[in-house]
């Protein structure tokens, strides 16, 4: 459905070898918006030259169209549950709710309506794809609501590490020709 799709909802259990690389090479994987919760340890995301840090409590949102690379910490395993969408639906909300940015974290966040949806969906094997479609409007526009609510507060976002935005581009363009050059004008 191009207005409102669940694409994937789930957990992800802890595990030190954790690590998710969506690039520009499966533009499949780039087309959809994420929605995560951290119930435990600590995880970073690196996106557009960026380093970003997430940790118990915290849900994120990773927008559409953007490479990403996220893993756990080897020390504090991450633990997640999170929600992949897609639709026009979604579009329109992100867009209204100003709410664009790659990635957005809310700190402190309460969990306690997104684990229920999600262990709605976990109860009920036998939901159609339209009962999931239906509950989960509900819930991405209230995550919507939160994530735009506390990303006009305040933007949660650590500096680009020099090193981390060369490495980010070598990634980025790993399959073209490049030069130093390039880089340093990237730089």
């Amino acid at each position: 459905d191009e207005f409102f799709h669940v694409y994937l909802a789930g957990y992800t259990n802890p595990d030190p070898t954790y690590i998710l690389y969506q690039s520009y090479a499966s533009p499949q994987d780039l087309a959809r918006f994420q929605f995560e919760f951290v119930i435990e340890g600590v995880g970073y995301i690196e996106s557009n030259g960026y380093k970003y840090r997430v940790k118990k409590g915290d849900l994120f949102f990773i927008n559409k169209g953007y490479e990403r690379f996220y893993y756990t910490d080897k020390d504090n395993l991450l633990e997640k549950e999170w929600i992949t969408v897609s639709g026009s639906l979604v579009e329109t909300l992100l867009k209204e709710y100003n709410v664009t940015d790659p990635i957005i974290i809310c700190h402190n966040y309460d969990d306690t309506y997104f684990k229920k949806e999600l262990d709605y969906y976990k109860r009920n094997p036998e939901l159609t794809q339209y009962d999931i479609n239906k509950h989960s409007v509900i819930l991405i526009h209230r995550l919507i609501q939160t994530l735009s609510a506390k990303h006009a507060q305040k933007k949660t976002i650590v500096e680009p590490d020099p090193a981390e935005t060369i490495h980010s581009y070598i990634r980025q363009y790993i399959h073209r020709h490049f030069t130093l050059d390039d880089i340093s004008k990237k730089m």
